[in-house]
């Protein structure tokens, strides 16, 4: 080979060299911001004593014990969470991180997961696909410490005794709550909610005499309550919700008198509820779910400060005692009683005194019966009503425009007639309107069911008719639209072409009649639509097609404007290469050896 030949050897020798060169500093600049950003480096060997952590370590040994316990335990949170723990960086200004006290000590430690931020891509075929975006700084600290093994971070954690909160919240580690928890004797809030945590509650948590939250709620604890929760004499707020608990609750529980809120919906926990009666400072009581039967104690009634009471699927027995009438505090109830067998027995009446608790916002009922225009002419404050198999009765009264706050409003399985009242567009906070006649899940007929044609005049008694009235179209928030099975006649109001964050629209089994209106091409956010059986003709409108599911109704052909042929588009592979070739000639080659940014999809 001739001189041209070993002078081209040398120079891409020279240029492979440059090019290693520059990567190496690009990966350190990299690293290097992300130190300046606040990722601390795990296999950098730190003292808290002898770094900026602690302004002055000599005057402060127990708050340079704790810093030091804090970055022991900084690898086994890394996983889920980005922390500036660092020697480097005063401890005052440690995320998640309180201090404060004489002598000083860490006294709160809140680290909460955030989910990392999100790319969204269209594809060509109009599918959107969410990516999620590692950071480089988080890469690089993860690849750091994959030899490490973090130490058990709640026994850990709880060498830090001058905590008052506690809190690790979604961080995703699995392990057993360390008896050891039980020594931080200041511990005023527990809080470990959506973790993986295994195992039973130790029983050394009642040692915990300062503690007013307890919240334990979304792990796979099992086993039942120890006794010695009933030691927690300040204790106000008690969370196992959606856990693997079970057991009868302890008597012990019903002891703790400043207790505001029992949470343990979803859990497999149950007994008696007169354990429960002695808890005068109740505010909420949330058994969704839950093993507890049983009639209601009358003693219940005497808990004026309850607001929450969801006692949804479980084995409670009815009816209310009338000492309910007393709770006129109650803004939330949700409740169904075993004893109905659907197709045997009546449906329970609604008792006398509900009509009463005029600051009820949440109602949701299910398998009872009752007149519709008195619970919304007194219960002016309902922001959720909802009742699953009720037969109600009566017209929609005009009265119900007065409830400004009205959210939801479902009904299953009803036998409420008349029209629907123009006042309801008054109703500007309104999401869901539902309303569901009797026979109309399908268990009565089948799914094509439509009611008698022509309407006899006994039908008119258990079905709305009349029109859909045009004020539909001023519910600005209006997400979902159903009212099936129903004697609604004349044309389908152009006005819902106005509902933009409509998803659902569902008008079968009505007798409306008339043209599809073109309007509604306008419903950007429509999801499923579903029009037939009915009267209905025509087609509906061709913009809506791309993301709609369709129920038995045509779909109009494209305008002609449309429909004409348009130039040729570029494939998507075509603009992704133009952009390569962008970036190459934009940034230079050597790009490509700077660290990237990795996506998990």
């Amino acid at each position: 080979m001739g001189t041209n030949g070993i002078g081209l050897r040398q120079s891409a020798r020279a240029l492979a060299a440059l090019i290693i060169i520059i990567a190496a500093l690009l990966y350190a600049r990299a690293a290097s911001d992300a130190a300046a950003q606040g990722v601390p480096d795990p296999s950098a060997a730190a003292s808290c004593a002898g770094g900026a952590a602690i302004p002055n370590p000599e005057a402060n040994p127990a708050l340079v014990r704790d810093c030091e316990t804090l970055l022991e335990a900084l690898p086994a949170l890394l996983d889920r969470v980005r922390l500036n723990w660092s020697a480097n960086a005063p401890i005052s200004d440690w995320e998640g991180v309180a201090v404060g006290g004489s002598p000083t000590r860490v006294t709160g430690l809140k680290v909460e997961y955030a989910e990392p931020p999100k790319r969204e891509t269209v594809r060509s075929d109009g599918v959107v696909v969410v990516e999620v975006v590692r950071t480089v700084e988080v890469e690089y600290a993860r690849r750091a410490r994959e030899p490490v093994q973090p130490p058990p971070l709640l026994s850990t954690l709880a060498r830090l005794d001058g905590l008052l909160a506690l809190e690790l919240i979604w961080i995703g580690f699995a392990s057993e709550i360390p008896p050891e928890i039980g020594g931080l004797r200041n511990l005023r809030t527990l809080n470990l909610h959506r973790n993986r945590m295994v195992g039973g509650i130790p029983p050394e948590l009642g040692r915990l005499q300062n503690l007013e939250t307890l919240n334990l709620s979304d792990n796979r604890l099992d086993g039942a309550i120890p006794p010695e929760l009933g030691n927690l004499r300040n204790l106000a707020t008690l969370d196992l919700r959606f856990t693997r608990l079970g057991g009868a609750i302890p008597p012990e529980i019903g002891g703790l008198s400043k207790l505001k809120a029992l949470r343990l919906g979803f859990t497999g926990v149950g007994g008696d509820l007169s354990r429960l009666a002695n808890l005068s400072q109740l505010e909420e009581l949330d058994l969704f779910q839950t093993g507890f039967g049983g009639p209601i104690p009358p003693e219940m009634g005497a808990l004026s400060n309850l607001r929450v009471l969801d006692i949804w699927n479980t084995g409670i027995e009815g009816p209310f005692p009338d000492e309910f009438r007393n709770l006129t505090n109650l803004r939330t109830l949700k409740y169904n009683f075993n004893e109905f067998q659907w197709g045997i027995s009546e449906n329970p009446e609604l008792p006398a005194w509900l009509t009463d608790l005029t600051r009820l916002e949440t109602l949701h009922v299910e398998s009872a019966r009752g007149d519709i225009s008195e619970i919304i002419k007194n219960l002016k404050n309902l922001r959720e009503f909802s009742c699953r198999f009720c037969h109600f009765t009566g017209e929609i009264p005009p009265e119900i425009g007065e409830l400004s706050e009205l959210r939801i409003f479902a009904l299953e399985e009803s036998y409420i007639s008349g029209p629907i009242p123009p006042e309801i567009g008054n109703l500007s906070k309104l999401e869901v309107i539902e309303i569901l006649s009797y026979g109309s899940t399908g268990g009565y007929g089948p799914p094509d069911w439509m009611p008698p044609d022509p309407p006899r005049p006994k039908d008119y008694a258990r079905y709305l008719s009349g029109e859909l009235p045009k004020e539909l179209g001023k519910l600005k928030n209006l997400r979902v639209l159903r009212v099936r099975w129903s004697l609604f006649e004349g044309a389908l109001p152009r006005q819902l072409g106005n509902l933009s964050q409509l998803e659902v629209l569902a008008l079968s089994a009505n007798y409306l009649e008339g043209e599809i209106p073109a309007e509604l091409g306008r419903l950007r956010n429509l999801r499923w639509l579903q029009l037939h059986p009915s009267k209905l003709s025509g087609c509906v409108p061709a913009s809506l097609e791309r993301n709609l599911r369709i129920n038995d109704t045509a779909v109009c052909a494209p305008p002609a404007d449309m429909s004409a042929p348009q130039p040729a588009t570029p494939a998507p592979a075509f603009y992704a290469a133009l952009a390569l070739v962008g970036a190459v000639f934009a940034t230079g080659s050597l790009a490509m050896f700077a660290p990237r940014r990795r996506a998990q999809v």
